[in-house]
């Protein structure tokens, strides 16, 4: 690869690195997705931070705009917003 093509990745990975607003904690756990309607959902929590987490489900499944996550073995049962989904991965931002 071309040094001035390997910067330019670098750098761009930098910049995704710093627009987090918290460090992310790297999890494998099983997580519930409980929406309005009663439904619930099993998902995985593919990792944790203090503003959110991102969550693998099936790919058909179609996610309300916020919904509540529950995850057992961290006590977390938050509300969420959905902020981005990508093939089966669901990015959440915790309410305040």
């Amino acid at each position: 690869m071309p040094r001035a093509l390997r910067f330019v990745e670098d750098a761009a990975a930098r910049l995704r690195v710093e627009r987090r607003r918290s460090v992310r904690e790297s999890t494998f756990l099983v997580g519930s997705l409980l929406f309005a309607n009663g439904r619930a959902i099993t998902c995985v929590v593919l990792d944790l931070s203090a503003t959110g987490a991102r969550l693998g489900v099936r790919k058909e499944w179609l996610l309300s705009p916020e919904f509540r996550l529950q995850v057992p073995r961290r006590g977390i049962d938050r509300l969420v917003r959905t902020v981005w989904c990508d093939d089966g991965i669901v990015g959440v931002m915790f309410h305040v």
